[in-house]
């Protein structure tokens, strides 16, 4: 353990980064500089080009990736060697497509990539464009992919000096969709830990709901117009709801009632522990009732007989004994009602019992109800929960009404403990602290305040922040944010376009 410790810390010491963890999306920095990379695997070795060559020659080759000194495949969670086959199987794939639509561009790729034994940088840079694409897991953002102005540098670079058959929206919008499509070029191309990501993108995105999205216009042709489609998903939608002001509102108010229902569950638990400290007992009292006692004499007085031997006097003064018990007149008030005057010993630790449970529960309720109810980000959700909390609490009674029968729920009526000295504060400032009016006027309030809050910065948002950057990879803080804007794809086709016209075959 102490040589797996060091070992931790020298790493940390020569600034290694820590083993990639299975999340989907991962922090770094914190602050201003927190980081989040929501993206497949392969989408880390983007910018890792100088540690993949080693020797500084301009070639990743097999050699390169099968040594891996940089020790990225631990760092990244992807196998080095599966990433080089990635690249060169993914720029022979897209040089394949591209030479199957108009106007039909023969790029010469290099042996070297077909034979999978070298990639040269210019064509590592082309793979780094189809991996920031398929990080747009959805095929359905191709139009707003398109309205974002992501394939203008290719339009702008004219119809032969690009890959795709890219020449308009139309063409642009075809080309996005064979990348995106299930079982298209990016599940193709990318390592088989791709599927995964999309799948578990999928799913914490939720089901996508479509609308009108808006008409974007061609730059170089202003008869060149297509209408996009808005696509939104049901978690970040579900979460942009929490996160809003009357929802944190709603929120606010059921929270301040479940707590002041575990107010009122504290009180009467408070109210049974100074029951079960001053109320008089005695260890004389018998456990059983005189009630349940004549059930039981037939029974006890003939196992006397058995095991005694004894008639006469005895048992007719035990039966006379017993006799005067059950007869003993109960302690009644002026409405007739029954009054308990003292408890036995065993009935006190049955109550103390008891009340260790409730507090018990009380605990249980408040830690998990509360989370149960920060948990949810729908309003009926929030509110058909909140009353199923509340019913618990109801479950006492609910039993003493359909458990009892009504003979002795008709003999129990009314009845009550004789008035004892509490231990309770009852005047001065500690009797304050226990007033009703200080519990819900400032107590609660700012105690759900707090808890809304903290709730706020440290779940809701921090989760809509992650979904946005994994489903629409926006954000100031999402590290793939800065790829998907205009400027960046400019860049990259005028880089493409200077490529195909130095080794393009135009047919």
């Amino acid at each position: 353990m102490v040589r797996k410790r060091k070992q931790k810390q020298k790493k940390k010491e020569d600034g290694e980064e820590e083993v990639h963890t299975a999340s989907l999306c991962r922090k770094e920095g914190e602050g201003k500089n927190e980081t989040l990379h929501c993206t497949p695997l392969s989408y880390g070795f983007m910018d890792a080009w100088d540690e993949l060559d080693r020797d500084g020659d301009g070639k990743w080759t097999l050699e390169e990736a099968r040594a891996d000194e940089a020790n990225l495949g631990c760092r990244l969670g992807l196998p080095v060697e599966e990433v080089f086959r990635s690249a060169c199987r993914g720029v022979q794939k897209d040089n394949e497509d591209t030479s199957e639509q108009p106007p039909f561009n023969v790029h010469l790729v290099p042996l070297s990539i077909t034979e999978r034994r070298a990639v040269p940088k210019d064509y590592f840079d082309w793979w780094r464009g189809l991996a920031v694409m398929c990080v747009a897991h959805d095929v359905s953002r191709c139009g707003e992919l398109v309205a974002k102005g992501l394939f203008d540098g290719a339009i702008n670079a004219g119809h032969r000096f690009t890959k795709g058959g890219v020449q308009d929206l139309d063409s642009a919008l075809d080309y996005c969709q064979r990348m995106l499509r299930p079982g298209g070029m990016c599940e193709k191309t990318l390592p088989g830990a791709y599927m995964m990501y999309r799948s578990r993108v999928t799913e914490k995105c939720g089901a996508p709901t479509y609308g009108t999205g808006p008409r974007y216009v061609n730059p170089r042709d202003s008869r060149d117009v297509m209408s996009t489609v808005d696509v939104e998903y049901s978690m970040v939608e579900e979460y942009r709801t929490a996160a809003s002001l009357e929802f944190i509102f709603f929120q606010g108010l059921i929270l301040f009632l479940w707590f002041v229902n575990l107010i009122g569950e504290l009180k009467a638990a408070i109210q049974l522990a100074d029951f079960v400290w001053s109320f008089e007992h005695d260890a004389s009292l018998p456990l059983l009732t005189p009630h349940m006692r004549s059930y039981t004499r037939p029974a006890v007085d003939g196992l006397k007989r058995s095991v005694s031997g004894l008639r006469g006097i005895e048992a007719g003064m035990d039966e006379k004994e017993e006799d005067e018990e059950l007869g003993e007149a109960p302690n009644l008030d002026e409405n007739g009602n029954h009054v308990v005057m003292k408890i036995s010993l065993v009935h006190k630790g049955m109550v103390a019992m008891m009340l260790l449970i409730r507090i018990a529960l009380l605990v249980y309720m408040f830690h998990v109800g509360s989370m149960f109810l920060m948990t949810n980000h729908k309003y009926d959700d929030l509110l058909l929960n909140a009353v199923a909390l509340a019913f618990i609490f109801e479950l006492p009674e609910f039993l003493y009404t359909f458990l009892l029968s009504d003979e002795m729920k008709s003999a129990l009526e009314g009845s009550h403990t004789c008035e004892y000295v509490t231990v309770l504060p009852t005047r001065g400032f500690s009797s304050f602290l226990l007033n009703k009016s200080l519990w819900g006027i400032v107590v609660i309030p700012i105690v759900v305040f707090v808890v809304v809050v903290y709730n706020y910065e440290v779940t809701t948002m921090p989760s809509l922040h992650a979904l946005q950057c994994t489903c629409f990879q926006i954000g100031d803080s999402c590290s793939v944010s800065s790829r998907f804007s205009r400027q960046w794809w400019d860049t990259y086709w005028k880089e493409i376009a200077t490529m195909f016209q130095k080794s393009a075959v135009f047919r």
